[in-house]
């Protein structure tokens, strides 16, 4: 169940009845209210006869057990309205009197269908100023250095206390440690992702940051990822521990309450007081942020695949989690791994995928052949599974699920594809055993050509891939594409020191010059014909989605990129058409609804082993 903020009108009514019910008069008592806070968007007001923190907890500190709630109401808006001139002033003590309203209105949170009717409005009231305080307590403590991320918000109290608001985190797969940065959820333009899950409920949505120089394997150097918070007294009640007597010798801070951090990505509701919440909950904060900061500069990768680039390579969006079944996204052609953010961003607002699945991505440089990226991404992989499951008894690193777009298909298809003289002799006249090279070369012609399939690899999907190349690759676009590629030196010598030694070896134009990514995209090259036609391993499932969104000039069905007869591939369980186009496809609804189709079955298998 989800608590929501109540109406302006409601405010009235709450105001109202909370000022009738603690003895002041109706005719000034909705004015009054309002400017203490409690309507809008509790705006401080200057008012006579103002008491101080200190005067207003003394009051509280001596009469509390005889409060109504409605007085306690009351007094929590006065904590606001106090906190608020404190901030203004930038006093550092607005810190703990958001805390102390905060905490005062924890006994009033109710589930507004739960609550007694009578009560329901006081209910709505309480929960709004707990959330707006609890807001501006991280926000202030921040901003006055007094948020530890490891350990808590050190704070002094109205009556002089020194205390801490301790940090408890649960569920998350991030250590202690990886909590560098906390801040609220900043505006974005959440016009970039096509979707944005932000849920309410209790608690306030943060954003994290985990900021290394040296990450660990597989992970950037700056990741951000999502949080709520939920303030609560501990055992003794926060009103207890308002009105309690501090020892002034003590040098020990004693915990006054604790923010309870919890990952929205893997828990969806919480228990508190015998009662259940649904927790706020906003993971898309996190890829915004990551997205915005993303340079992206695909055609600078695409026309220089021999550039040293950081992002190249397979990266991890949260720690190695054992148990979990990898998905590896894999992109295409002038594009990199944010192609996915919104695929992504739509599978993680799924509580059952992030049970059962991590997120891996594959980036390299889109300009070059995708034998070598496939070589590359086969490498990477085999590394990271002996790196994350040494002694091989994560079962789930045996299922991974690779899911490739566009020229990112071929690349994945290469994972498993059975050992075949077939893409050699694709390109060479000769057997790769007549050719006369050095071992260096001769292995890395191996590593392009002839290779195992990868046997942890149980499932592709293929999304927009063309398998029977693409008009796009013989159009005047392609062609000028390929001539702008800057082929690595130590690539071009490769190539030159084997036509020297082996004259006549390369087929076709390829006997004249070492070919971009595009010129492998040809429906005719004979290259992207034996891909096609080379069989892959039979454990393996395969699954297609194809746009239908843009037919190709002369009338040919596609997705405006790719043709759909070629983004067919026999053998597959499952075949998705969809009515977009190829950019779009990774997405699209539609693509996120197939995906989470095809996966469902192997979490279903995983919960039974």
């Amino acid at each position: 169940m989800v608590c929501r903020p109540i109406s302006a009108l409601a405010y009235y009514l709450i105001g109202l009845a909370v000022c009738v019910g603690s003895g002041c008069s109706t005719s000034n008592s909705v004015a009054n209210l309002w400017s203490r806070g409690l309507v809008g968007n509790f705006a401080p007001t200057q008012s006579k006869n103002v008491e101080g923190p200190k005067s207003v907890h003394a009051k509280l500190a001596s009469s509390i057990s005889g409060l109504s709630d409605d007085s306690r109401l009351v007094d929590a808006v006065e904590f606001v309205r106090l906190a608020e001139q404190a901030q203004r002033d930038s006093d550092p003590h607005c810190v703990s009197l958001y805390a102390e309203a905060a905490l005062m209105c924890w006994p009033l949170l109710k589930p507004i269908d739960t609550a007694v009717e009578t009560k329901q409005e006081q209910a709505s009231a309480a929960w709004n100023i707990y959330h707006r305080s609890l807001e501006q307590l991280t926000a202030s403590a921040s901003q006055h250095g007094l948020l530890d991320p490891h350990k808590g918000i050190a704070i002094t109290t109205s009556n002089g206390e020194k205390v801490l608001i301790e940090i408890a985190r649960h569920d998350f797969p991030w250590q202690a440690e990886d909590f560098n940065e906390l801040q609220l959820v900043p505006k974005f333009n959440r016009v970039k992702l096509a979707r944005y899950w932000d849920e309410p409920g209790l608690g306030v949505p943060l954003l994290v940051t985990r900021n290394k120089t040296e990450p660990p394997p597989y992970q950037a150097k700056s990741i951000p990822f999502a949080a709520t918070a939920v303030l609560r007294p501990t055992r003794t009640t926060a009103f207890q521990l308002i009105s309690n007597q501090s020892d002034p010798s003590a040098t020990d801070r004693r915990v006054l309450a604790v923010l309870d951090l919890y990952d929205p990505v893997r828990v969806t509701q919480v228990n508190h007081d015998d009662q259940t919440w649904d927790l706020a909950r906003n993971v898309s904060a996190p890829l915004a942020l990551a997205q915005s900061q993303f340079d992206r500069d695909n055609f600078q990768s695409f026309m220089m695949p021999g550039r040293t680039d950081e992002a190249a390579g397979l990266r991890m969006i949260e720690p190695y989690q054992s148990g979990k079944i990898p998905v590896v996204f894999v992109h295409g052609l002038l594009s990199d791994r944010i192609t996915w953010i919104d695929l992504i961003n739509d599978l993680r607002a799924e509580p059952w995928f992030n049970q059962h699945y991590q997120i891996w991505l594959f980036q390299y440089p889109t300009g070059q052949p995708f034998v070598r990226s496939a070589a590359q991404m086969r490498k990477a992989l085999t590394e990271a599974v002996a790196f994350c499951n040494p002694s091989g008894t994560d079962f789930a690193l045996s299922q991974m699920v690779l899911v490739g777009h566009s020229m990112g298909g071929l690349v994945s298809k290469l994972q498993i594809t059975q050992r075949s003289p077939a893409l050699w002799n694709a390109i060479a006249s000769r057997p790769v055993d007549a050719v006369e090279t050095s071992n260096e070369q001769r292995a890395e012609i191996d590593s392009l050509f002839f290779f195992e399939p990868l046997p942890f690899v149980k499932r592709v999907v293929f999304i927009g891939t063309p398998h029977q190349g693409s008009p796009f690759a013989t159009s005047w676009v392609g062609q000028l594409g390929s001539m702008l590629v800057r082929k690595p030196k130590e690539r071009r010598r490769l190539f030159e020191s084997l036509k020297e030694q082996n004259p006549g070896l390369f087929k076709g134009s390829l006997e004249k010059n070492l070919p971009a990514s595009i010129a492998f995209l040809r429906p005719d090259n004979t290259l992207s014909i034996a891909a096609f036609q080379t069989p892959v391993n039979p454990s393996v499932q395969l699954h297609t989605i194809i746009g239908t969104g843009k037919r190709l000039r002369d009338g040919t069905p596609a997705d405006g990129v790719v043709p759909v007869e070629s983004a067919r591939h026999p053998n597959t369980l499952s075949e998705r058409l969809i009515e977009t186009t190829h950019t779009e496809l990774t997405e699209h609804p539609e693509t996120t609804e197939e995906l989470l189709r095809i996966l469902k079955p192997m979490a279903v298998e995983s919960d039974k082993a």
